[in-house]
């Protein structure tokens, strides 16, 4: 996959935030999060969101509900890694993007929830605390795709998702993490 990104460029996809010091959605669709345990920190060209036990959320939107061509674009930063596994963007019921625990591996994971939440798919190499990763998962209705700088892992993963009222929660006590970015281009249109 070839990106090119613009920094000045207006953001994309139904949700973006950036994290510059307030928890806006730049996107304009208007999804802003809410939280009361979080700060920012900085990092090089801005700020990062740094959370803490509770994390940051935005109410449930169809747009932001598990549908083919679900992407999830961020960077995150272990400032220590915990023992245990960290949630870091969830939608309770739909998805979930987390730090596996050691035991597990130490990697990163994507999971949808199709009536169960296996398969999964998860990074190879273990997370080295105070290094950024850029991940990308992404479900397009037939499989599973987690980016991890570049490197990609991939599992197959097909079936209904089932939407649910829950708020999607960004959330790992410890981490940075760096312009979020929710795209998902197959949601149905009214016209």
């Amino acid at each position: 996959e070839v990106r090119i990104e613009t920094p000045a460029a207006r953001p994309s996809g139904v949700a973006q935030w950036l994290f510059d010091g307030d928890l806006r959605d730049a996107s304009e669709h208007g999804h802003h999060l809410s939280g009361i345990d979080f700060s920012f920190a900085p990092v090089p060209g801005g700020q990062a969101l740094k959370l803490g036990k509770q994390g940051v959320q935005v109410a449930s939107d169809p747009s932001l509900q598990l549908a083919p061509g679900f992407r999830i674009d961020l960077s995150v930063c272990f400032e220590q890694l915990p023992p245990e596994g960290r949630y870091i963007v969830v939608k309770n019921g739909e998805y979930q993007l987390r730090l596996n625990s050691q035991k597990e591996g130490g990697g990163f994971a994507f999971f949808v929830n199709l009536s169960t939440w296996e398969p999964r798919v998860t990074s190879t190499e273990r997370v080295v605390a105070g290094q950024w990763y850029r991940l990308t998962a992404q479900w397009d209705g037939f499989a599973l795709t987690l980016d991890v700088n570049g490197q990609r892992s991939r599992t197959m993963r097909s079936g209904l998702a089932k939407a649910t009222d829950n708020p999607l929660v960004i959330t790992g006590q410890g981490a940075l993490i760096d312009n979020l970015k929710i795209e998902n281009p197959r949601l149905p249109t009214l016209v």
